[in-house]
């Protein structure tokens, strides 16, 4: 092994610790997949029909093409119930009351977002919508074009409010290897690498 990758291997690992340590360490809590599977096993939203889901990923997609404008607070309010399971693969969230923060970071980091919906899919109580997203992120006093794609599942209660969500998309890729400085060291130490 050359001194080049047992540097890069190095570096990742210190990377590791410390993002380790900036998270506290929780190691008493269960993991993603165990919460998703508790999540999903528990919270059971209306039976769909493909006109209910279309319906429903509609608004989900509206909402999010309104990211960095004054109504997308008011749009998540009204899109997501109280008491909710949601995943965006960044943070977990059980009260829409813990996801305020998120989104008003969301709101003010965001100048234009586009989101296309491509497909719905239905399996009893979800929707997976499959999604492209397009947005304008600032970041160190810059904007920068970024782009991802991915699929949410989503659940929603009698009052067509979702109380599930469960996203599905490559942050690797969709966010952190598009940032500027951060993301040029992030693809360095990666040991995913893309053919060109």
């Amino acid at each position: 092994m050359n001194i080049l990758n047992r540097l890069k291997q190095k570096s990742l690992l210190i990377c590791c610790f410390v993002a380790l340590g900036v998270t506290g360490c929780h190691t008493m809590q269960p993991s993603y997949t165990a919460f998703y599977e508790q999540s999903d096993q528990q919270i059971h939203g209306v039976v769909l029909n493909q006109a209910m889901a279309d319906a429903l990923a509609g608004r989900f997609v509206n909402t999010f093409n309104h990211i960095g404008q004054p109504d997308f607070m008011q749009l998540t309010r009204d899109l997501f119930a109280d008491d909710l399971y949601a995943n965006d693969t960044l943070s977990i969230y059980h009260h829409y009351s813990d996801m305020i923060e998120h989104f008003q970071g969301m709101n003010q980091s965001v100048t234009h977002s586009h989101v296309e919906l491509k497909h719905v899919f239905i399996a009893d109580d979800s929707a997976y919508v499959n999604w492209k997203m397009d947005y304008t992120l600032k970041v160190l006093g810059r904007e920068k074009a970024m782009s991802s794609f991915g699929i949410s599942q989503i659940k929603m209660n009698a009052q067509g409010k979702i109380i599930f969500q469960q996203d599905y998309w490559d942050s690797n890729n969709g966010l952190y290897h598009q940032l500027p400085i951060v993301g040029g060291l992030y693809r360095w130490l990666s040991p995913i690498k893309q053919a060109q």
